[in-house]
């Protein structure tokens, strides 16, 4: 019988994570996970929160450069039943990380590690509420209108021109999470 699996990630405080003391402090031997030490919630929130930003960081960036573009390369006939497949496709990608990144954006800001700049928390999810505000009020009536029967040409080029908005976001976003995370990595475990 298999005994269940935890992962063990170092604890760290936010007397660890100021300022450059943290890259001459050691956290010292950390003891292995078990039962009585599991993987606390936060950390797994978090690492929730990187994936599921990291995913849409290059789900964006694949829509932005090559999938929305070669949307006007499909032609009248095949347009409508490409576009509805296209819609179901995505949303099987997208939907599931969208709602963790928004679930953990909060969950972070309401219960903060204090390894993280309250900052940047609060920074992370002003740009997830921009990506959902875009997305409801922007690319989603434009991808409607596309899905009238026929292409629109003048609303697929508004697509892509405001689809900036979220891939630029996303940057961001993923940016500042690889920031967090790069801060949470002890100096002694990079060589120095």
């Amino acid at each position: 019988m298999r005994t269940p699996c935890t992962v063990y990630l170092p604890e760290v405080t936010r007397d660890t994570m100021n300022g450059p003391s943290l890259w001459r402090q050691r956290l010292g031997p950390q003891p292995s996970a078990s039962p009585q030490n599991p993987v606390p919630t936060v950390k797994l929130v978090f690492l929730a929160h990187l994936l599921s930003t990291l995913t849409m960081f290059g789900a964006i960036w694949i829509v932005q450069v090559v999938h929305y573009p070669l949307f006007s390369g499909v032609g009248e006939a095949g347009w409508s039943a490409y576009e509805a497949s296209h819609q179901a496709r995505i949303t099987w990608i997208v939907g599931p990380a969208m709602l963790i990144e928004l679930a953990t954006a909060i969950w972070l800001v309401l219960d903060p590690p204090e390894a993280f700049p309250m900052w940047a928390l609060i920074a992370g999810a002003i740009a997830v509420a921009m990506i959902w505000a875009s997305t409801a009020f922007i690319q989603v009536p434009l991808h409607n209108a596309l899905s009238s029967g026929t292409f629109d040409a003048a609303a697929h080029r508004q697509l892509v021109a405001t689809n900036w908005i979220r891939t630029l976001a996303w940057t961001a976003r993923a940016g500042l999470m690889l920031w967090l995370t790069w801060r949470l990595i002890p100096a002694s475990s990079l060589g120095s």
